[in-house]
């Protein structure tokens, strides 16, 4: 509480995996606290405040948070019982830029120039990240998307994808891409279709001005 050293932030959707097992969805953590840990003893200038920011625990609310688009829930495109998703990740996104955002910096020793913070998140937590950069340009100098779930079908990933492109980059930042060629999802039937998913989506960001953006297709890798 003494020291005035301020360290980059990283802001990050799916806040209860990031820690802690007990609170994890699936009982498997991404151990931040372990991996930031070595990370920062190996190397003091790569510490960083990680602010976690939990999504629902029902999938289909998370959906809602998580997207911007209406759509449908569906395992097949067809299918008769699928569950209508009222999306409202625009106010997700204006929540955490007006009111998680300012808290942080006001409460924790973060920096606030754009070059020191990054936003990130996994599947639907990859696809908010990407619209929240594009939606408020000039907040975040990077973007981590980590196997972002930006499908035709089901969640339209087609629009975000347009909006990407359209929108225009003032303040151009620096994005990582990875997807595993081994993931599985509910509505896929393959991990080839998460894969091949990744290629529109570096044309659209590429057609809105950014340029230092890295993807991986990581061998082996799950969801």
């Amino acid at each position: 509480s003494e020291s005035t050293v301020t360290y980059p932030v990283i802001y990050m959707f799916d806040g209860q995996n990031l820690f802690d097992t007990q609170t994890a969805t699936y009982g498997k953590s991404w151990d931040l606290r372990g991996v930031m840990a070595r990370m920062a003893a190996a190397d003091p200038d790569l510490a960083a405040v990680i602010v976690g920011i939990d999504s629902p625990s029902d999938k289909f609310d998370r959906c809602a948070d998580y997207t911007v688009w209406d759509w449908t829930f569906r395992l097949r495109p067809g299918d008769p019982d699928g569950r209508p998703i009222k999306a409202t990740g625009r106010e997700t996104a204006r929540w955490l830029v007006s009111v998680v955002k300012p808290w942080a910096e006001q409460t924790l020793r973060i920096r606030s120039d754009p070059g020191d913070v990054t936003i990130a998140g996994s599947s639907l937590g990859g696809y908010m990240s990407l619209y929240t950069e594009a939606r408020f340009p000039g907040q975040f100098g990077a973007v981590l998307a980590f196997s972002p779930a930006v499908l035709d079908f089901p969640m339209h990933g087609d629009r975000l994808r347009a909006f990407l492109a359209n929108r225009g980059a003032p303040h151009p930042a620096r994005i990582y891409l990875g997807m595993g060629d081994a993931e599985d999802l509910e509505y896929i039937d393959d991990s080839h279709v998460l894969v091949a998913s990744v290629a529109p989506l570096i044309t659209a960001l590429q057609a809105s001005g950014h340029t230092e953006i890295a993807a991986r297709v990581v061998p082996g890798a799950v969801h």
